[in-house]
């Protein structure tokens, strides 16, 4: 099955001009004549940039994946007590009065949540916390297959 990669998006190539090494590029243009060849743009050690053509399925190219934060527990005490929380990112509706950066972006709040307490907190505040765990989510915007899905079972009933 052939990959798909966006102009723009980050990838691993081996530098196949000079060393032979992984160097990470950027996809500059994709063939329209052929949509399976994309040219990647990288630097070499001396801040030349070289453009080279690779097959989208060819094993010298690799997708970069990339993750978004959307969790963290944190811990306040010492290794003997203490009390965890959790700080997670909300994605919700735009409220009245925010700033509204499109119809189609909802406004991102980061909560911290404590037993019985739910408090905002600003995005700065969040990574400030001692984390224990952190969550991620891989965001598919590198251009390359989606990151798999579970897969749902739909039993039949009797």
């Amino acid at each position: 099955r052939l990959h798909t990669y966006k102009k723009g998006s980050t990838v691993r190539v081996i530098n196949r001009v000079e060393d032979h090494k992984w160097v990470q590029g950027t996809v500059a243009k994709v063939s329209q004549e052929d949509p399976s060849q994309v040219r990647v743009d990288f630097y070499n050690r001396k801040g030349e940039r070289i453009e080279y053509w690779f097959h989208i399925d060819s094993p010298d190219i690799k997708r970069v994946a990339t993750y978004t934060l959307n969790g963290i527990v944190s811990h306040r005490g010492s290794i003997y007590g203490g009390h965890y929380t959790s700080i997670v990112k909300w994605l919700g509706e735009q409220q009245e009065g925010d700033h509204k950066l499109s119809d189609t972006v909802p406004r991102t709040r980061w909560f911290d949540i404590s037993d019985t307490r739910v408090k905002e907190i600003d995005m700065d505040d969040a990574l400030e916390k001692q984390a224990y765990l952190l969550f991620y989510e891989r965001c598919d915007d590198a251009g390359g297959p989606p990151a798999p899905q579970p897969q749902h079972s739909n039993f039949a009933t009797a």
